[in-house]
């Protein structure tokens, strides 16, 4: 897990926050925003969407009801971010398949469907989905986009996304391959940068696809949305970790 994490910095910052508001069940109270949404958020909850991350653009009432709903789950906080078992990269041979099984692997740990079956253990957030009619796999969807989102919007001015990650790729295949061809004394630590590397090619093709009306929607919401968000202190990091990263890859390192 702790792995996990490191190889995707960015990812847990991004999870911190997000809902969409499902079909659920008809018991529970209706939320200010919950029946205007409920289109959309069936919309959202397909069998696709269990294991990609969703490109649909935020609308600002997605957003309002996000902030009106975490208010009303357990401790006011939005679910905790869990994430998947990753595989390791622990052989110079096969080594391109084995880049392909990991980059998946971190896919399947930000999806909405692995999220909706990690809360599925805490009784309390079942309670309170269930409370106010709330899927949570559309609750992981939209939290998924917020996120994606409001990073995004963080680091834009910061550095060029779409440059970085093909930055990143390029040296990714350039190190595979002198990898599979000699396997050097150190290849375990070579093998565990090349997870580092992976996990932000990941992250930074996650904000490479959020929509511009999102980030949009988000900026504008900035006031209502800051106190559930990463903070500034965070997301600098993060930027500052990617434009280090840019700084080497163009050296040749």
């Amino acid at each position: 897990m702790k792995r996990f994490q490191n190889a995707t910095v960015l990812i847990a910052g991004m999870w911190t926050i997000g809902l969409t508001l499902g079909v659920g069940c008809s018991q529970g109270p209706e939320g200010p925003q919950s029946v205007e949404l409920r289109t959309v958020a069936a919309a959202h909850s397909t069998a696709e969407h269990s294991t990609i991350v969703s490109t649909w653009q935020l609308t600002p009432e997605e957003i309002r009801a996000f902030v009106d709903v975490v208010q009303r789950l357990p401790g006011k906080q939005v679910p905790e971010f869990v994430g998947a078992d990753l595989p390791r990269l622990t052989s110079s041979r096969g080594l391109e398949a084995a880049i392909q099984e990991y980059r998946h692997a971190i896919r399947l740990g930000v999806s909405p469907g692995h999220q909706s079956e990690m809360w599925a253990k805490n009784p309390a957030l079942q309670v309170a989905f269930q409370e106010m009619g709330i899927s949570p796999m559309a609750f992981a969807d939209l939290m998924v986009r917020i996120s994606c989102a409001w990073s995004s919007w963080k680091i834009q001015g910061e550095l060029s996304v779409s440059q970085v990650r093909q930055q990143l790729d390029q040296h990714i295949a350039r190190l595979a391959a002198s990898l599979e061809q000699s396997a050097p004394p150190d290849l375990q630590d070579q093998l565990e940068s090349l997870e580092l590397l992976v996990g932000r090619s990941e992250l930074l093709g996650l904000l490479e696809q959020v929509p511009r009306e999102s980030i949009k929607a988000v900026a504008s919401a900035r006031d209502e949305l800051r106190p559930i968000m990463p903070s500034d202190d965070q997301t600098r990091q993060l930027a500052e970790d990617l434009k280090t990263q840019a700084r080497i890859l163009r050296v040749g390192y």
